[in-house]
């Protein structure tokens, strides 16, 4: 994609903060040692997606490459969001409440989204964030302060729009 002139300087540079953010709360890589070994054995090499930020970066690199500069920064910026959210959300809650978040997503997600209520929508999202803690193993991550305020930040601005 960058050879290809897809993504710009900026957009690069936003990936790659994305990804180091990502891969300092993740509590696992996205592929583990066994798969990555079991990789090798199968196929004579391995993914080049090894962290959770290889995978978010991968992801919003090619999903959303044509975004202009301020929706790609915004995508971004959800997406930290939604991790610190995540954490914030789950940690230290008991098992069953995640599960119940995870059961509610899914039951959300199944219904076509035009007809979500936003109740429907609220369960969505929440699923989402059960499957980024469950996924990511999030359960050990302690928010940065910098984080934090940069979370803050971001929640009151959006509460603005």
């Amino acid at each position: 994609m960058v050879a290809r002139g897809q993504l710009v300087a900026a957009k690069i540079h936003g990936l790659i903060r994305l990804k180091n953010f990502i891969d300092s709360y993740a509590g696992s890589g996205f592929v583990s040692a066994e798969q990555e070994k079991e990789q090798e054995e199968k196929f004579g090499t391995t993914t080049d997606i090894k962290t959770w930020g290889d995978y978010f970066q991968t992801e919003i690199a090619s999903r959303f490459h044509a975004a202009t500069a301020e929706d790609f920064e915004r995508i971004l910026a959800t997406v930290r969001y939604d991790v610190i959210a995540a954490i914030l959300v789950f940690a230290g809650k008991p098992e069953s409440f995640l599960n119940e978040a995870v059961q509610k997503g899914h039951l959300a997600i199944a219904l076509p989204e035009e007809e979500w209520s936003a109740e429907d929508r609220e369960d969505a999202h929440l699923g989402i964030l059960a499957q980024y803690f469950v996924d990511m193993k999030l359960n050990g991550a302690q928010v940065k302060a910098q984080d934090m305020e940069w979370f803050d930040r971001f929640a009151r601005a959006a509460e603005v729009v």
